[in-house]
């Protein structure tokens, strides 16, 4: 995970021939994940304007996801992870879904403001 980390903030991804979203090129629609990569990398680098442009999604949730990986390398090391209660409860995981498919959804609507969610580019 480190190593991809590294290799992410070092290389830029729109500077190379990385493999494609599937969803993206068999429909032309962006799917919730589209620019993330992107966006990550913008992230460490500095650049929170330009990672939410990428993908505001993934941005939003980082602070789960830093939290999850974590927990998850805690438990790893120590046999204890992080308090992650909420993480599996049914309104959560509910919320969670209704919340991507909402995105997925309007960054694939062509007027403003929803083409301000999907990637440029």
């Amino acid at each position: 995970m480190g190593g991809a980390v590294l290799a992410l903030w070092w290389f830029d991804p729109r500077q190379f021939a990385l493999p494609l979203c599937t969803f993206h090129n068999l429909t032309g629609l962006h799917c919730p994940g589209c620019g993330a990569t992107r966006a990550t990398h913008e992230l460490l680098h500095g650049e929170w304007l330009s990672a939410v442009r990428h993908n505001a999604l993934w941005v939003l949730t980082m602070p789960l996801v830093l939290y999850v990986a974590a927990s998850q390398t805690r438990r790893f090391l120590w046999g204890r992870a992080l308090p992650s209660g909420f993480l599996t409860r049914r309104w959560f995981l509910v919320a969670l879904v209704a919340l991507v498919l909402t995105f997925g959804v309007l960054r694939n609507i062509p007027v403003y403001p929803c083409v301000l969610l999907a990637p440029p580019g």
